[in-house]
């Protein structure tokens, strides 16, 4: 995301995140990112296409597995570890 962007949307960090300061790959992941499409999708539209989390975020997630699969590697890592987790109990 751009960072010139970033600077300005700290609006979009948790509450009790606004005031500390990330490194650039952690605000990746510190950040609301349904919010920042939100107010992107607002931006870029004015205002005449409303995000809706479900439809576009299945669109956002098959764009990624096709065009960049690699970003996605991290969370599939995460639900691995999750369920390997739950499958000795």
């Amino acid at each position: 995301m751009c960072l010139a962007w970033r600077s300005v949307a700290g609006k979009f960090l948790p509450q009790h995140a606004r005031t500390l300061t990330f490194p650039e790959e952690a605000w990746d992941t510190a950040v609301h990112g349904a919010h920042v499409l939100e107010t992107l999708f607002q931006e870029l539209s004015a205002c005449r296409v409303s995000y809706d989390k479900i439809r576009h975020g299945v669109a956002l997630t098959r764009w990624l597995l096709q065009h960049k699969p690699e970003v996605l590697q991290p969370i599939a890592d995460a639900m691995s570890a999750l369920l390997e987790g739950h499958s000795g109990q």
